[in-house]
């Protein structure tokens, strides 16, 4: 039971990883699993072997979860975007008592409030930024080999910080499309080659990434774990806030406006429900 539980709430955190305006390492957070998995990561050698069936269980159900949501994700942005975008702001709400929880009984410091006031102002900075998005064919050149590996480094970061947006900083860069159209078409052999261009240096600028960034995000939650986690909960209110914005800034009709309130309930009960049963 304990190994589907952390299948399913892996299976989570990979579609909250491809979703614009979620943080795959938030739902991580909420699960309980991010702290075990970062030490892990930052300790390979130490910690690897040690917690291999965690790891293999973990990281399976993220792959699966980008591999087989990354088509159906964007299919349902494209054509049903306040109903899918509700869902996972809803799941995101459910999970910012448990972050509560984690500064709970700490007496509240100026530093730490000056801390999360800093993050919330870089996101707001950062969301507020266009410089569009690249959706044509990339050139395949050394140069955007560079850049696909810089952009699986940037997804890292996003991917490792809680209450960061790895969608969204790809957005930034002009690199989420071309990421998740390859993701959702890597079984399509006759664009195989276009894919693998373009999923490899990603590969590699994410592993490395991962590897590199952890390093430093659990030095940070070792030396600085309080004013950490105030950033943390500073990012994922402000995110579900411009989420919020951004859904708020068009026009929806009545009955897509109620199952959208309906999944938005949904998507509350359903991490409300994991983290209580969370041991």
């Amino acid at each position: 039971m304990k190994d589907i539980k952390l299948f399913i709430e892996g299976f989570i955190i990979g579609i909250g990883k491809i979703i614009p305006g979620v943080s795959g390492a938030m739902f991580a957070m909420m699960f309980g699993v991010y702290e075990k998995a970062l030490n892990i990561i930052s300790n390979l050698k130490k910690e690897l072997f040690k917690n291999l069936k965690f790891m293999i269980i973990l990281g399976t159900s993220i792959l699966l979860a980008i591999i087989l949501g990354s088509n159906i994700i964007k299919r349902c942005l494209d054509n049903y975007y306040l109903p899918t975008m509700m869902l996972f702001i809803g799941m995101m709400s459910g999970g910012i008592k448990p972050l509560f929880n984690k500064v709970k009984g700490i007496k509240v410091e100026k530093k730490n409030i000056i801390c999360a006031i800093i993050v919330v102002a870089i996101l707001v900075i950062v969301s507020s930024l266009n410089f569009g998005v690249n959706e044509g064919n990339l050139d395949k050149n050394p140069l955007t080999f560079l850049l696909l590996i810089i952009s699986g480094f940037v997804d890292a970061f996003a991917t490792v910080t809680p209450g960061i947006c790895g969608t969204a900083l790809l957005m930034i860069i002009g690199y989420y499309d071309v990421v998740i159209t390859s993701l959702g078409d890597i079984f399509n052999v006759n664009n195989l080659e276009n894919n693998l261009f373009i999923l490899i240096p990603f590969v590699i600028g994410l592993l490395l990434g991962l590897y590199l960034i952890s390093k430093l995000i659990n030095y940070l939650f070792k030396n600085h774990k309080t004013k950490t986690y105030y950033s943390i909960i500073g990012f994922a209110i402000t995110s579900i806030i411009l989420l919020f914005k951004d859904v708020l800034s068009k026009t929806y009709g009545i009955q897509e406006i109620i199952i959208s309130i309906v999944l938005f309930i949904i998507g509350f009960i359903i991490v409300h429900f994991l983290e209580k049963k969370e041991i």
